[in-house]
């Protein structure tokens, strides 16, 4: 990777902490926003109605002011390629194509309208999740490093037509390909399989250095490049089925007691899932509708998306939001319509409940299984927290949490029935290079995703808004370029508020799909 050694040499570098929990719905907006996710109010990729049904979130569900909106406030236009959780795009002066998720034929994923025929439908841009499900992972590879070079012509066709001041991409295939091709690059991981798949990992970052490599040819002397990532990856080795320990601990209960019952459910759920998935890349969903009793047809919906359509909610004190959420909501009466648990009891509950989680430990090995719990209202603070779940998890290392029902607290670490033996870390990376930057320091530096705000908006000479949680660490910058700028504030911005965006059936189904195949959701 000699692009992104370059930039180290003449920079400097850190750990760029992520969110607690280390996800991206909640990483990216808070370096969007340069606040804690209690003031953006994105927790997950979903959000629970007080039906229990579960919606996807989109851009303007996003409720602080994100960095772009600043920039060209100030007279910075922006170039913003593939960020994650911006559909549907606003209006910018520049251009915006929206990144991961977003529905495949989205109307709003492209801004101004006349680049929609240079980079085409979202789809193009994004891996085909299908294959995740499909088992496919020889052409997931190879589609994975495809869209590593198509991403980049497309951003630098992007550029030739409208160039910006200030130009930020993702490339997000690192994390799927670490997701499920760790054990074959990793001769420490128990499941390690040194196949033709050894070098899939490898070959996509040398394949992103290459495409940095194109992009810094556009850049002058001048140009100050920043190259972060979300949260970081390390070995998966078990998953952690939370809900297992909530039924056996009295806290969720399911409408057929039976273990046995409910893990054939699940089985069934996702033979179906699998069969629906491939029913619909066919094209013939109305078809198999059209002849399918209408008893029949919603069964299959039904299994293929189960999810907690068992519980007992009545019952049910306790339950685990997402894999993506890695969290517990409190089934409050003032919150669900089939709310068991009074508002009086609610601290008793979450309280008990962080205890237990805190002592969960390896039945073998006694070794601890989560390494921080803690409740979402200590967690974060701001103007959204009432919108958090209850209580936060984050793992040791080697596990990941699941939902759905088992006979077992561990079991490997699978998706769709597929091995999966990557996952997050909290350490990202921070690199940094240009004018502005110290080249000097020897030392790893330390950051968290809310100080990317501050740092962007310094670097442009635009005012940094006062109720950031981020900081702007000054040992960053080079001395001289530090000393000779002013530190510039602003009341203006904080609390942002957008018009709601409602996704239509055939947006929110193809939504919640491709979270499935991309395992974030059960």
């Amino acid at each position: 990777m000699p692009n992104t050694a370059s930039l180290i040499k003449d920079g400097c570098r850190g750990n760029l902490q992520s969110t607690m929990p280390p996800v991206s719905p909640l990483a990216w907006n808070s370096i969007y926003t340069g606040v804690n996710p209690g003031k953006h109010g994105i927790f997950d990729f979903s959000t629970f109605e007080e039906d229990y049904s579960r919606r996807s979130i989109n851009s303007r569900d996003r409720k602080a002011t994100p960095f772009w909106k600043i920039l060209n406030d100030h007279g910075i236009s922006t170039g913003l390629f593939k960020l994650p959780f911006t559909y549907p795009v606003p209006e910018v002066d520049g251009f915006f194509i929206s990144g991961f998720p977003a529905p495949g034929s989205g109307s709003e994923s492209v801004y101004p309208d006349d680049l929609r025929k240079t980079v085409g439908r979202p789809a193009d841009l994004l891996e085909d999740s299908h294959l995740i499900s499909d088992g496919n992972f020889e052409r997931l590879r190879d589609n994975l490093h495809h869209i590593v070079t198509y991403q980049t012509d497309m951003l630098l066709s992007c550029l030739e037509s409208h160039d910006t001041d200030f130009v930020m991409t993702v490339y997000d295939g690192s994390d799927r390909i670490q997701h499920f091709f760790w054990k074959y690059m990793d001769s420490s991981h128990s499941r390690h399989d040194p196949s033709k798949f050894q070098d899939a990992i490898y070959r996509y970052y040398e394949l992103f250095d290459r495409e940095l490599g194109r992009i810094l040819q556009r850049t002058s002397k001048n140009t100050n490049i920043v190259l972060i990532s979300d949260h970081g990856f390390g070995p998966l080795e078990s998953d952690i089925n939370v809900e297992y320990y909530l039924s056996n601990n009295g806290y969720l209960e399911w409408k057929d007691k039976s273990q046995e019952s409910s893990q054939k459910r699940s089985i069934v759920g996702n033979i179906t899932w699998i069969l629906w998935s491939a029913i619909k890349k066919t094209g013939a969903e109305e078809y198999v509708r059209s002849i399918t009793p209408d008893n029949v047809y919603k069964y299959g919906k039904d299994l293929s998306s189960f999810k907690k359509s068992n519980y007992d909610w009545e019952n049910t004190i306790a339950f685990f939001s997402t894999v993506s959420g890695q969290s517990i909501y409190i089934n409050l009466e003032s919150k669900f319509q089939e709310g068991s648990v009074e508002t009086e009891e609610y601290d008793t509950i979450v309280d008990q409940l962080v205890q237990k989680f805190r002592s969960l430990t390896h039945p073998n090995t006694d070794k601890q299984l989560l390494d921080t719990v803690i409740r979402a209202d200590e967690m974060y603070h701001g103007w959204a927290t009432s919108e958090a779940p209850d209580i936060i998890l984050n793992v040791s290392d080697r596990y990941a949490i699941v939902g759905g029902p088992s006979e077992h607290l561990l079991t490997k670490s699978t998706q769709h029935g597929r091995d999966r033996s990557g996952d997050h870390r909290m350490a990202g990376i921070f690199i940094a290079q240009g004018p502005a930057f110290n080249n000097n320091v020897s030392d790893i530096l330390d950051f968290t995703v809310i100080d990317i705000l501050p740092i962007l908006l310094f670097v442009n000479d635009t005012p940094i808004p006062n109720h950031i949680d981020g900081s702007l660490p000054s040992n960053l910058f080079d001395q001289k370029y530090f000393d000779s700028k002013d530190i510039l504030r602003t009341n203006k911005y904080g609390y942002f508020e957008s018009d709601e965006h409602k996704w239509n059936n055939n947006e929110a189904q193809e939504l919640e799909e491709n979270l499935k195949d991309l395992g974030y959701l059960e």
